[in-house]
């Protein structure tokens, strides 16, 4: 099985790090972290993941304006949106950005293993918390 990019957005480092360790158990190259909304697009355009676990609060660019642009640009990237305010608003707003799901800090491993298993699985459009 074709290992699975992913890039990992949190401005906290020990979140990043949490996320990190839930996701090495599921088969997946973690392809870079970064603590800022400014060079999640830039990375994304390096690298290519396949999935990006993108925060809603960041400095620079909040994770909302990040998902506008990244579904812009590419289209069928699978964005889950990560986020300790899991407000009606936040969550309603990534569901209209086109987000693939919305994982509430903090991480855990059945939280992690859904939005993995719901890439692999090809759905998209379909909003899971």
């Amino acid at each position: 099985m074709k290992k699975i990019k992913v890039l990992v957005a949190d401005d906290i480092k020990v979140m990043r790090s949490l996320l990190k360790s839930n996701l090495s158990a599921f088969n997946v190259e973690i392809v870079s972290e970064v603590d800022n909304g400014d060079e999640v697009i830039e990375l994304v355009r390096k690298l290519m993941p396949d999935i990006v676990f993108l925060d809603i609060s960041m400095p620079g660019k909040s994770g909302l304006d990040v998902l506008r642009e990244l579904k812009s640009e590419f289209a069928g990237l699978f964005v889950a949106m990560i986020s300790g305010h899991n407000t009606f608003e936040n969550i309603k707003l990534s569901m209209e950005l086109g987000a693939d799901g919305f994982v509430i800090k903090p991480y855990t491993a059945i939280k992690i293993r859904e939005m993995i298993d719901k890439y692999r699985s090809g759905l998209r459009g379909s909003f899971l918390i």
